[in-house]
């Protein structure tokens, strides 16, 4: 959901609706008790209190939606620090007008908490501008210095400078006070602004604006109200003007439009899991070849299918022929595979390309089992070759009970300890292909995730990788098992990693990456280790 789509979310429109209506309710109400005495202050104060409220009701339900294991949980839960103190800010100074009915001194105790404030909602935008490594273009950064100068400027001209022409030691504390408001605002206007600009197009640039819009309001509230208390035309004697009523209407709006950048991340997350991408099987074979052969790799026996395989009828001329010639291998290729069934006791679907009677080359995926003895002497290597032998399998005599159980057999033995394994690696391949499909979404774009797809699907053909696309189904063998499938599957990863790091940073994929590892067990662990499927490897530019 774009920040176009979000605008069209029933949800969220009913909200800033209703947000509306408070605003002119509150605009209406203070102009009808204009001239009442006291009214306009109870008026003016409740409002306040209740926008600030309703601001911190979201931040609060935001951060709690968020997942233990994401940065955001850190980054929403110091926002809604920053709210909650402004709230009690607001709650404070209202106390001293109505209850107390004084007017409350300035700076007093509520800016303490306006200003501590600050401190948390700092944090919390540092913690998105390293997380985001928030890169700007020089338009970007010539807009963003533009704007510090325009707020500088303004700062400059209706706070410091009359501040530092009428400075009065007793008035110290108003003074430093006045200078901190805008000093703090800049702070945070200018990280909400390189992070909007760096997430211009992506999932949560729509809530980012809305915060920057929010923490602008503020800015300019503060500018404002600076002015107006030093120049006593903030409510002058206790009666509201058009100056004390615009400061407190950008206040309202202020908090009410940072409530609603806090509900509208709350609303994207929800959406965030729609795309989910799906691991898809498919099997590249349709026949299973046994052969038997000695330890200097001659044909011993095979089954009754091998035919086809080569593409010639006769059998019997095979024997004690070498497994290479008959399959036009390199003698290295079978002598490979001879020592390292016999180092390991087997081997599980090692892809080979053989060649038949007339020199074509056919994929097939070797799995091997080393078959001893009652001596415990090697006595020979079986063989489960699997091809696929669509149209010569419609000419095959079925093979024999005996063989079809050894190759069941075999194909069991020699991958049993992998089944576990295998599906562990896949399930984590596929939470590692939608984990950073979802960032490079977050962050870049709906486009950018699906051309994350579409990169993949370029890398599979530059490699002749089996790997294919479909919607939100990738599709890899069924074969590919135990190594094999752990080199392919790493692959993948790899191009995905650099390629959502490219699009994001760095230390959001590591960070993103070590969460998901944090929920996986210590034996599944070991088995991604086995295959190095957690590293991240980037190569330096």
């Amino acid at each position: 959901m774009t920040g176009l789509g979000l605008l069209r979310n029933r949800r969220l429109v009913i909200t800033a609706i209703l947000m509306l209506v408070l605003i002119i309710g509150i605009l209406t109400a203070e102009i009808l008790a204009a001239g009442r005495e006291g009214m306009d202050t109870i008026i003016s104060d409740a409002a306040s209190i209740v926008c600030s409220s309703i601001a911190s009701v979201f931040f609060i339900r935001t951060w709690l939606s968020t997942s233990e294991s994401e940065i955001a949980k850190r980054i929403w839960g110091l926002a809604a620090l920053g709210i909650v103190l402004w709230t009690l800010a607001e709650i404070i100074w209202g106390f001293y007008e109505v209850v107390l009915g004084r007017a409350i001194p300035y700076p007093s105790i509520a800016d303490l908490f306006w200003l501590g404030g600050y401190v948390p909602l700092y944090l919390a935008l540092s913690t998105g501008y390293r997380t985001f490594q928030a890169r700007t273009s020089r338009q970007q950064m010539l807009a963003i210095a533009l704007s510090i100068l325009i707020f500088s400027a303004a700062s400059i001209i209706f706070v410091i400078v009359p501040t530092l022409r009428s400075f009065d030691p007793a008035k110290l504390p108003e003074s430093l006070t006045n200078v901190a408001y805008p000093l703090a605002d800049s702070a945070l206007v200018i990280l909400t602004l390189i992070i909007i600009f760096a997430l211009e197009k992506g999932r949560f640039a729509f809530t980012w604006q809305l915060f920057g819009i929010g923490l602008i309001f503020s800015a300019i509230g503060d500018l404002t109200f600076s002015y107006a208390t030093w120049n006593e035309l903030y409510y002058p004697g206790n009666q509201l003007n058009f100056l004390s009523g615009f400061i407190d209407t950008l206040f309202n709006i202020s908090y009410l439009t940072l409530g609603m950048a806090a509900y509208s991340y709350r609303l994207l997350s929800e959406t965030l899991s729609t795309g989910k991408i799906n691991l898809v099987l498919r099997s590249l074979t349709r026949s299973n070849i046994l052969v038997f052969i000695s330890c200097q790799g001659k044909i011993l026996s095979l089954s009754d299918n091998f035919s086809n395989l080569i593409g010639t009828p006769a059998k019997t001329s095979f024997i004690e022929m070498p497994l290479s010639e008959a399959l036009g291998l390199n003698e290295s290729e079978v002598e490979n595979i001879i020592r390292e069934t016999v180092e390991h006791g087997s081997l599980s679907t090692r892809p080979l390309k053989v060649r038949n009677s007339n020199g074509s080359a056919r994929d097939t995926w070797w799995t091997s089992l080393a078959i001893y003895d009652e001596q415990h002497q090697l006595d020979c290597i079986a063989l489960v070759l699997r091809a696929n032998l669509a149209e010569e399998a419609r000419k095959e005599p079925p093979l024999k009970e005996d063989q079809r159980m050894l190759i069941e057999y075999y194909l069991s033995k020699a991958g049993a300890n992998r089944i576990e394994e295998d599906q562990v690696i896949k399930s984590y391949f596929i939470e590692q292909i939608n984990l950073l499909h979802s960032l490079v979404e977050q962050f870049s774009g709906g486009k950018m995730a699906k051309n994350l797809l579409a990169h993949l699907q370029q890398a599979a053909s530059r490699n002749n990788w089996y790997f294919s696309l479909d919607g939100q189904d990738i599709t890899i063998p069924k074969e590919f098992e135990g190594q094999v499938l752990g080199n392919f599957l790493f692959a993948l990863l790899q191009e995905a990693k650099k390629f959502a790091v490219d699009m994001t940073s760095l230390k959001l994929v590591e960070q993103e990456m070590a969460s998901l590892d944090r929920n996986m067990g210590p034996e599944a662990l070991r088995d991604l280790d086995k295959y190095n499927l957690r590293s991240l490897i980037i190569p330096v530019q």
